[in-house]
């Protein structure tokens, strides 16, 4: 599993794009990272607010455009990438709307995923630089730097990591591979 920077902004983009997706569809983001995980030879992660088992189908349906999120995102940051990636979250977003037996709105979801992208790409892309500094960041942070970017002048991630810096810290710390 040997990336270049190249590779690993995308999957930055990529995976910021789950999360701002959903956040901007259900005010919740989940938390992201571009952390290895050697097992299952993987870079980036994205881990949803629990949407993806809700019973609320408004809930489902942001995960579902979540998952298509990653894949727009990281074509518009570099289109050569085409569907690289993309694979375990077409299957998640697949395995869902066959459950809700939604599988004639995928071309409908995909679209209305683009169309989030497109309209959020400066979060997107803020929340990237973040990640590939900090490697994880959990839900508040990634809220705080979308709404900061959004224009939100009280948002403001450095006051949240200044109260719970050890916490974060101590989060980060079990992000990274054992």
């Amino acid at each position: 599993m040997r990336m270049n920077r190249d590779s690993i902004e995308w999957v930055a983009v990529h995976e910021a794009a789950h999360a701002i997706a959903l956040y901007r569809q259900i005010d919740s983001a989940g938390s992201v990272s571009i952390v290895p995980n050697r097992q299952a030879e993987t870079l980036g992660h994205f881990q949803d607010d629990g949407s993806s088992c809700s019973t609320d189908p408004k809930d489902v349906e942001a995960h579902i455009v979540s998952c298509y999120a990653g894949g727009h995102a990281q074509r518009l940051a570099d289109p050569s990438t085409g569907a690289d990636g993309c694979d375990s979250d077409d299957n998640e977003a697949a395995s869902l709307l066959a459950q809700w037996s939604w599988q004639n709105r995928e071309q409908e979801l995909r679209a209305k995923s683009a169309v989030l992208v497109e309209k959020h790409w400066t979060e997107i892309e803020a929340v990237a630089r973040e990640l590939l500094i900090l490697r994880s960041l959990d839900a508040t942070e990634v809220e705080l730097i979308a709404d900061r970017t959004a224009g939100d002048l009280e948002a403001n991630v450095a006051v949240y990591r200044e109260g719970f810096g050890t916490q974060l810290d101590a989060w980060r710390k079990s992000m990274e591979p054992s």
